[in-house]
């Protein structure tokens, strides 16, 4: 089994096959999403933070009742924290382990 860990396209892409993924592929949509859905999810829990302690009101919309709707809010603004916040650690990860390697030049030695 090939651990490339998408640093080689896999042998089922006919063309690219074995050949290595430019960095930005996979980075350049990981880092979009993650500073837009982190940054996202968290303020939208600060909002409920406020919302629950009652310094802020929650509109009722097409809920039964502000509760409700705070509810699923809280669901939802978790799921978009949590998610921004893994992408972000994946990001950071795949960053690190793509990195070009550090080359000591001779005057540092």
């Amino acid at each position: 089994m090939d651990r490339s860990g998408g640093r080689r396209h896999p042998r089922w892409k006919p063309l690219l096959r074995g050949r290595r993924v430019p960095r930005r592929l996979p980075l350049t949509p990981a880092l979009l999403g993650a500073a837009t859905l982190a940054p996202y999810g968290v303020l939208g829990v600060g909002y409920l933070v406020l919302a629950t302690a009652g310094v802020v009101d929650v509109r009722r919309g097409d809920f039964p009742s502000p509760g409700d709707a705070l509810l699923v809010g809280w669901i939802g603004m978790a799921a978009f924290a949590v998610y921004g916040i893994a992408l972000t650690v994946a990001a950071r990860s795949y960053w690190l382990r793509t990195r070009p390697a550090c080359r000591m030049s001779a005057d540092a030695e």
